[in-house]
C-alpha cells in the first residue's frame, strides 16, 4: 500500500488558520504571493530575504568585519530556506515566495534537497570495491544529482524498514538523519522534548535526543563525481582486522600538498588531480529532535519528515533498520567555500529556545541577548556553563593508546546532573572522559556577541517588513538567530582557551567567534572551546600523537595563503569550526570537507541509538524495542573523525 507524503509541516499557524488559508487558495483568494523579484546581487552590504546564494562577503573575507560576515551569513540563511523547486534539487521556486504558506510552496527547503553524505559516497562493501552513488549518470551535466532520494544501497550491508505492520509506505525522506552523536564525543539530549514518541509517531528509543545529518549541494557532487572520487576509502578500522584502511591516492597526495612548507595552503579550486574544492561548494550540518505536541503547534520550529534509525535487536549483532517521522530543526550549520574565504566560512544558526532553564524559561531571547540564568549548582560560581562543570586540562604528549585524559568533572567528586527537566543534557562516550552521568546545559561558555545580536535584530525586522509586503503571518523562521561566523583564520599560539585581551568583537578576533559552537552540535567543553586537533584522548591545542617532541608543539590545523601572494602560505592553530574542519578535513586530505576527507563509509553506518545510563525522566519502552538503557551495539565502534592528524 502507498499513500502521498503529506504536505510540508510548517507549524506556521494552528491548524485551523492553516484550513483557512488553503481555502483562499481554492477560491482564488490567496495573497498575491506572484513571481519572485529580480535576483539579488552576488555580494551584499546589508540583508535581504532573496532566494539567490551570496557568492562572496561584500568586502573580501580577510579585510571584512563580523557584521559583514552576519550579513552573509543571513543571506545564505534565507535563500537556502526558500522554497525548492519540483524534480531538481539545490534549486530555489522562483514562483513561491519566502515561507510562503500556499500548498503548492510546501514541498522541501532548497538545502533540504542536497545530497545527503551517503549519497555522495556511498558504504562501501569492502575497501576495494566501488559503488556509485544512487542516480549516477556521466552523460548528465549534474550526473544525476537530482535524482530523488534512494537509500537502498548507500550503506555497505543492507539496511530495510523496522518491522511494523502498520507503518505506511512512503518514499524516502529527503533528511537521512544517520548521526546520533556529536562526533563520537557525546549525545545530546532536550530536556524540554517529549519523554515518549509523540502520539501516532513510530517507535524513537531515544525521544529526547537530538540526531544529526549532513549535505553537500550540487557543486560538490559534480565534483566527486566528474572526478570519481566516491569510492575513497575512508580511515575507519577494518572490522575485520581492526587495522586502517589504507589512504586514497588523491586524499594522501592532496595531505602531503598542503603540509608541505613549499606550499602551506590548499590545492587550486577544482583541482582535477588534487583535491580542491571550487568555490560555491556548500555543506550543510542539521541538528533535529522529535517535538512534543505543543511544540509543533507552537508555531516556532521549522519542520519535515526525516528517516532515523534504530537497532533492530540491541542484544544481536544485527544492522540497524529505519522509521519515518516529522523532526524539529534546531540547529543549522552552513558551510561555504568562496573565493576570499577558501578555507570555507563557517555559520551557524539555532532555534531560538534551544537553552532552557530547569523549569523551562529561556536563557537567550529571539535575537540572543541572555535574558534568564539558570541557579549554579550548590559549590559552583557563576559563570557555570554545566552542572557540573568539566574542566579541560592541557595534554602530555605520550601514545595516542595511552593519552591523558583532557576533560575531567570539577571538583572530581562532583554529582552528575540527575534532574535535567527542561534543560539540554548531555552524556561523554569517550573514554577518559565523565562518562557516569549526565551533564546540563545552563548557558554557553561564550555568549553571543553584541554585533551577531544587532545583526539578529535587523535579520528578523527584514523578514517581518517582507511577511507583510508579501501578506504572509507568522512563521518559523521568525525564530531562528545566528549564533556567529566564522571567516578568518586566526593563529592562537598557546595552549589553553582563547584569551579576550586584546582581542576584537568587530572581527573574529575574540572568544565567541574564534570558538564558533552550536550549543547542541558542538556541546561538551571540548567542542565548546575547541582549537587544535582532537586524537582519541580527546586532546585539543597540541600536536600529541606517536613520536611528538617534548615540550609538545602548538598544533597548526589550517593552511592559508591569500589570492594572488607568491610562495608559501602560513600555517595556524585554529578553534571552533574552521579549526575543526581543518584537524578532519583539509589535514585528511578533503580540502575542508570531512565528508570528502572520510569518503565511503565502511563501518557502524547509519547510526542508532546506544545509551549506556537510563533516561533521567523518561520511562523504558517495550520489551521488543531497544530501551533507553541497552547495552551498546557489538559492531565496530565508527570512529569517523577522532583520527590522528597526518599533518607534522
Amino acid at each position: 500500500m502507498s499513500e502521498k507524503v503529506s504536505p510540508r509541516i510548517f507549524a506556521a499557524s494552528a491548524a485551523v488558520a492553516f484550513v483557512a488559508i488553503a481555502a483562499l487558495v481554492v477560491t482564488g483568494a490567496a495573497p498575491p504571493h506572484g513571481t519572485v523579484a529580480a535576483a539579488a546581487p552576488k555580494a551584499l552590504a546589508t540583508i535581504v530575504v532573496s532566494p539567490v546564494v551570496p557568492t562572496d562577503l561584500a568586502t573580501a573575507a580577510p579585510a571584512a568585519s563580523l557584521d559583514d560576515a552576519a550579513k552573509f551569513a543571513w543571506n545564505e540563511f534565507f535563500a537556502l530556506n526558500w522554497p525548492a523547486a519540483r524534480n531538481r534539487r539545490d534549486t530555489p521556486a522562483l514562483n513561491c515566495a519566502f515561507a510562503d504558506p500556499r500548498l503548492t510552496c510546501q514541498g522541501p527547503l532548497v538545502w533540504e534537497t542536497f545530497r545527503g553524505k551517503a549519497e555522495i559516497f556511498p558504504g562501501q562493501p569492502s575497501f576495494t570495491s566501488t559503488v556509485t552513488p544512487p542516480g549516477y549518470n556521466p552523460n548528465d551535466p549534474r550526473y544525476g544529482y537530482d535524482t530523488p532520494p534512494n537509500y537502498t544501497n548507500v550503506y555497505p550491508f543492507p539496511v530495510g524498514q523496522c518491522p511494523n505492520p502498520s507503518a505506511i509506505v512512503e518514499p524516502p525522506a529527503y533528511l537521512n538523519i544517520d548521526e546520533t552523536d556529536q562526533i563520537t564525543l557525546d549525545n545530546m539530549f532536550a530536556g524540554s522534548g517529549p519523554s515518549t514518541p509523540p502520539p501516532g509517531s513510530p517507535f524513537n528509543s531515544a525521544p529526547q535526543l537530538v540526531r544529526f545529518l549532513a549535505k553537500a549541494n550540487h557543486v560538490e557532487y559534480d565534483y566527486v563525481a566528474k572526478n570519481k572520487w566516491w569510492g575513497l576509502p575512508d580511515n575507519d578500522p577494518n572490522p575485520s582486522t581492526g587495522s586502517p584502511a589504507p589512504f586514497a591516492g588523491p586524499q594522501m597526495e592532496t595531505a602531503a600538498y598542503v603540509t608541505n612548507p613549499a606550499n602551506f595552503k590548499q590545492p587550486p579550486a577544482g583541482s582535477p588531480k588534487l583535491i580542491g574544492l571550487p568555490f560555491g561548494t556548500i555543506e550543510i550540518k542539521a541538528g533535529l529532535r522529535l517535538l512534543t505536541p505543543r511544540e509543533a503547534g507552537s508555531g516556532k520550529f521549522i519542520m519535515a519528515r526525516g528517516r532515523y534509525y534504530e537497532n533492530a535487536n540491541p542484544n544481536q549483532n544485527l544492522n540497524p533498520c529505519w522509521y519515518q517521522a516529522t523532526f524539529g530543526l534546531v540547529a543549522l550549520h552552513i558551510i561555504h567555500k568562496t573565493p576570499t574565504a577558501p578555507y570555507m566560512v563557517y555559520a551557524t544558526f539555532e532555534q531560538t529556545d534551544n537553552i532552557k532553564t530547569a523549569s523551562g524559561t529561556p536563557v537567550e531571547d529571539v535575537d540572543g541577548r541572555v535574558v534568564a540564568t539558570q541557579p549554579c549548582a550548590q559549590g559552583q560560581s557563576s559563570p557555570c556553563p554545566t552542572t557540573p562543570l568539566e574542566l579541560l586540562l592541557q595534554p602530555t604528549p605520550q601514545p595516542s593508546s595511552s593519552a591523558t585524559p583532557s576533560v575531567v568533572l570539577t571538583p572530581a567528586a562532583a554529582a552528575y546532573c540527575t534532574k535535567p527537566q527542561k534543560q539540554l543534557y548531555f552524556l561523554e562516550e569517550q573514554n577518559g572522559t565523565p562518562t557516569n552521568g549526565y551533564i546540563c546545559v545552563n548557558r554557553r561558555e561564550n555568549d553571543i556577541p553584541p554585533t551577531i545580536v544587532n545583526a539578529n535584530a535587523l535579520a528578523h525586522r527584514t523578514l517581518a517588513q517582507y511577511l507583510t509586503a508579501h501578506k504572509i503571518g507568522k512563521t518559523p523562521f521568525q525564530f531562528y538567530k545566528l549564533v556567529n561566523v566564522q571567516y578568518q583564520p586566526i593563529d592562537k599560539n598557546y595552549a589553553g582557551p582563547y584569551q579576550a585581551a586584546g582581542s576584537n568583537p568587530g572581527t573574529c578576533a575574540n572568544p565567541a567567534c574564534y570558538h564558533l559552537a552550536n550549543i547542541v552540535v558542538e556541546t561538551d567543553r571540548s567542542l565548546q572551546v575547541f582549537s587544535g586537533g582532537l586524537n582519541p584522548g580527546i586532546q585539543t591545542d597540541y600536536n600529541a600523537y606517536l613520536g611528538a617532541p617534548v615540550p609538545p608543539v602548538i598544533h597548526s590545523n589550517v593552511y592559508y595563503a591569500a589570492a594572488g601572494a607568491h610562495g608559501p602560505g602560513k600555517g595556524y592553530n585554529m578553534g571552533g569550526c574552521m579549526g575543526c574542519h581543518g584537524s578532519q578535513g583539509l589535514l585528511q586530505g578533503g580540502d575542508f570537507s570531512v565528508i570528502l576527507a572520510r569518503g565511503a563509509t565502511t563501518a557502524n553506518a547509519p547510526e542508532a541509538p546506544s545509551i549506556s545510563l537510563p533516561p533521567p525522566t523518561a520511562t523504558l519502552m517495550g520489551a521488543r524495542h531497544a530501551p533507553y538503557g541497552a547495552k551498546r551495539s557489538n559492531r565496530p565502534v565508527r570512529n569517523r573523525h577522532l583520527v590522528l592528524d597526518r599533518a607534522p
